[in-house]
C-alpha cells in the first residue's frame, strides 16, 4: 500500500517549515541587536561611573590619589569611543580638550549630555557642580 501525499499537505509542510525557520532567523538577530545595544549601554554607563565618581580630581590635583587620577584620565579617553555616536557629549569633549579647567561648564555639561545619552533624567546641577570630597 502506498501513501498518497497530496501536493497540498507538501505545500503546507514546506510552508510550516520556512515560517519556523524565518522565525527563529529573526528571533537571533532581534536578541542579537538587543544585546549589542544593552551592552553599549552598559559600557557608557560604566564610563559616566568613572567619570562622576573620580571627578574630585579636578578640583584636587595637587593631593588626589594617582589611581584615582588614572581612572579619571582614562575615562575621558574612553568616553570619545564610547559616545562616539552622541554628538553632543563629543562637542563638550572637544570643549574641554581647549579647557580643562575645572571651573568650565563644559564638565557639568558633558555628565548631563552623557546621562541623558543613555536615559538617566538627572537634573540637581548643584552636585554635579561639587563633588563631595573637598581639601586635602
Amino acid at each position: 500500500m502506498e501513501a498518497v501525499v497530496s501536493e497540498t499537505s507538501i505545500k503546507s509542510i514546506s510552508l510550516t517549515v520556512l515560517l519556523a525557520l524565518s522565525s527563529g532567523l529573526l528571533g537571533a538577530v532581534f536578541t542579537d541587536y538587543r544585546q549589542q545595544t544593552f551592552d553599549m549601554k552598559k559600557e557608557k554607563m560604566a564610563t559616566i561611573k568613572k567619570l562622576f565618581g573620580h571627578r574630585f580630581v579636578l578640583y584636587e590635583s595637587t593631593c588626589a590619589p594617582p589611581a584615582a587620577k588614572i581612572i579619571f584620565n582614562a575615562a575621558i579617553s574612553e568616553s570619545y569611543l564610547i559616545f562616539n555616536d552622541s554628538e553632543e557629549v563629543r562637542k563638550h569633549l572637544e570643549d574641554l580638550i581647549d579647557n580643562p579647567d575645572a571651573q568650565n561648564p563644559a564638565w557639568i555639561e558633558l555628565y548631563e549630555s552623557m546621562m541623558k545619552d543613555i536615559g538617566i533624567k538627572y537634573t540637581n546641577r548643584v552636585v554635579l557642580d561639587r563633588p563631595i570630597r573637598k581639601g586635602c
